[in-house]
């Protein structure tokens, strides 16, 4: 059994079988973005998230979003592990639908990676990545799974009943009022 290097605990790491290999590789992304996705579904809150990615050339303003956040998870040294949509990339933060984002901050609230997981409803031909899109070490991802199956057993217990939104459908734009009003007037005049 493997000491927790990047994700510390009080509990020893769970002994699932044993760690994934690289031939193993895509099969252990997809069950980090089935575990990924079962919590964001089940113990997600929707939440509204401005975006900024100006810095992007086919982006002019910032944008709010509806986004799903699960209540973040505290480690022993008082780091925390956030799981939620919007990963980072080198141009600002993903917004697509199906894009979730594994933050690890540190004890300051700095952050230490970002890993964007992509939800198993979306064809990805990179399923786990680094915000630069290189693939994840593959001990990290082994012990990201472990660490992922600890925080499923522990919220069964801690959090009320399951939610039932779909993180494949998510992030989506928040449509203003006044548009939504003009477009449902433009749409009823023909």
């Amino acid at each position: 059994m493997s000491n927790w290097v990047h994700f510390p605990l009080d509990v020893p790491r769970p002994d699932i079988n044993s760690d994934f290999n690289e031939k193993q590789r895509d099969e252990l992304e997809l069950l980090v973005a089935h575990q990924v996705s079962g919590l964001l579904r089940h113990y997600g809150e929707i939440i509204d998230q401005g975006v900024d990615n100006s810095g992007c050339p086919d982006v002019d303003e910032p944008q709010t979003f509806y986004g799903i956040e699960v209540d973040c998870f505290v480690f022993d040294d008082d780091s925390e592990l956030l799981l939620g949509q919007f990963p980072d990339s080198p141009d600002g933060f993903v917004t697509s639908a199906g894009a979730h984002a594994v933050r690890k901050l540190d004890d300051d609230g700095s952050p230490e990676f970002c890993i964007t997981v992509w939800d198993p409803e979306v064809d990805s031909a990179n399923r786990v990545h680094t915000s630069t899109g290189d693939k994840v070490e593959l001990a990290t991802l082994n012990e990201l799974y472990h660490v992922l199956f600890v925080i499923a057993s522990d919220f069964a217990f801690t959090h009320d009943a399951p939610e039932n939104n779909d993180p494949s459908e998510y992030p989506i734009p928040v449509v203003e009022p006044i548009i939504e009003t003009m477009a449902q007037q433009f749409l009823g005049d023909e």
